[in-house]
């Protein structure tokens, strides 16, 4: 994180970051990912940064099942040898769109999660929280 010796101190550093290692799947290539961070490694990622934590959640724990059938479609690190398997793996790594009622699904599922959200430990994604220091 060489951003943090760029900021001044005092100011937020704000992160999302793909959460939980079990989720590695061929959607995490895709899209450019190279790891999935859990709250330890993230921590220890910024270790020895001018950085103090203020938080660090996880989010969207409501996709973690849909995140294991994803998983499942096509394991990471498969190798890609046909013109289909290459099509299999962008049609992976695309974000679908969805309909207005499945929308809508996921954004009330996600309100009626926020609230639990510090609690659960288990998420796609890690909210943290940074200050410079």
């Amino acid at each position: 994180l060489e951003l943090a010796g760029k900021m001044s101190p005092g100011s937020r550093l704000i992160l999302t970051v793909p959460a939980m290692p079990i989720l590695w799947s061929a959607f995490d290539e895709g899209i450019g990912h190279f790891k999935r961070y859990t709250k330890t490694t993230l921590g220890q990622a910024a270790a020895g940064l001018p950085l103090r934590r203020i938080e660090t959640n996880y989010l969207f724990p409501e996709m973690v099942p849909a995140a294991f059938v994803r998983r499942k479609q096509r394991p990471p690190g498969a190798t890609v040898t046909t013109e289909a398997d290459e099509a299999m793996v962008a049609a992976l790594a695309d974000i679908p769109e969805l309909s207005g009622g499945t929308n809508q699904a996921l954004y009330v599922t996600g309100v009626a999660t926020q609230a639990i959200r510090r609690f659960v430990p288990a998420g796609s994604s890690l909210f943290a929280v940074y200050e410079r220091v």
